[in-house]
């Protein structure tokens, strides 16, 4: 008999320890989704697990780490949800529905609500002048324009405030590292930073925040009336040659470099005109080169070769363009003097052709 008490002793000790376990349940249910959902590390920007979701429902176990950490949900097409990793039991209730159960998650939800809820008036506001202006069957006027933007403006403003409330409580914790990243679409630069100057260590050594600010820092070193800084990268018709952009760049001739990608729609629309800029002034003393950046090789052969690209290309295979360079989106045209100060940058190419057609002629 004792051995048999001693036993369920351990076995209830045992329940008890697993239930004390540092993890959260997710239960999901009235999910549309068919197909796999991927869990996402927000801070490293990479998939760590699977959900798999039968009948409209999942659970989902995960155990915590020390750190708190910030984790997305999506099926990379129309769910997106964000939630902290927090010991409990979290539940998911349709695809609107938002992540609850434990504080953290109480309370990123309700910031949610409050930012729902404070921009829901413009919406109505901006729905109906764009019906109204649709519904004339004429090209929008002025007004209607900068209607629509003042509208855009106050909505920004309105919803930045909401936010910036939970932030002033949230700014040294996980739930701050949400509400930063919410409020930098909606404040000026010059406010986020301050904001962001505000935090506590866990906000301010979040990876995304330290990478975005060394763009920002990079583009500034890199803006017009700045050298050129220099970059290497592989030849992606012949993977074994080096390039560097010294090779070109400070050598008496004008450097257009376009940074692009095979996946983004407007470079491959700006490309007839690189090439119309290449085919015409190549004997003039321009350079044309393409900087390829996040993109694999055989997308950007075939792409290549479909734009009838044949000027030099120099292939990212480190991941080390975009931040050295502060880019901030692509296409982004650069255009170097003849000793290699930075002319022009800009993502319109207008006012690189502009630009070229005053130095070289039309």
């Amino acid at each position: 008999m004792k051995k048999i008490f001693y036993s369920a002793c351990l076995c209830l000790l045992a329940m008890a320890c697993k239930q004390d376990a540092n993890r959260f349940t997710l239960t999901g249910t009235g999910i549309s989704v068919t197909g796999d959902i991927y869990v996402y590390d927000v801070a490293e920007n990479k998939p760590v697990d699977t959900i798999k979701v039968s009948g409209g429902n999942f659970v989902y176990i995960r155990e915590i780490t020390d750190d708190p950490q910030l984790l997305l949900i999506t099926d990379n097409v129309t769910m997106m949800r964000y939630l902290i990793a927090e010991k409990g039991n979290l539940t998911l209730v349709g695809d609107t529905g938002l992540i609850k159960g434990a504080p953290l998650n109480n309370r990123m939800a309700d910031l949610i609500e409050t930012y729902k809820n404070a921009g829901e008036e413009f919406e109505e506001k901006k729905s109906a002048l764009i019906e109204s202006a649709d519904e004339e069957g004429k090209d929008w006027t002025e007004e209607q324009i900068l209607e629509l933007q003042n509208l855009d403006e106050e909505q920004s403003a309105k919803v930045a405030d909401a936010v910036k409330k939970f932030y002033e409580k949230d700014k040294s914790s996980v739930l701050g590292i949400f509400e930063l990243t919410l409020l930098q679409g909606l404040v000026p630069e010059e406010e986020f930073i301050s904001l962001y100057e505000q935090s506590g260590d866990m906000v301010k050594n979040f990876p995304p925040f330290i990478r975005l600010f060394e763009v920002k820092a990079n583009m500034k070193k890199t803006k017009v009336g700045a050298v050129y800084v220099d970059l290497q990268g592989i030849n992606p018709s012949d993977t074994t040659q080096t390039i560097r952009l010294s090779d070109f760049a400070g050598k008496d001739k004008y450097v257009l470099l376009d940074f692009w990608a095979s996946w983004c729609g407007p470079c491959k629309k700006a490309m007839p005109d690189i090439k119309l800029l290449n085919d015409k002034y190549s004997d003039k003393g321009l350079e044309v080169i393409g900087i390829v950046v996040s993109d694999n090789i055989e997308n950007h052969l075939q792409a290549a070769e479909a734009l009838k690209v044949t000027w030099t290309q120099i292939f990212d295979n480190k991941k080390e363009f975009i931040p050295l360079y502060g880019i901030e989106g692509i296409p982004t045209l650069i255009l170097l003097d003849k000793d290699g100060t930075i002319l022009v940058r800009t993502h319109e190419k207008y006012e690189v052709i502009e630009k070229i057609q005053d130095l070289l002629g039309k």
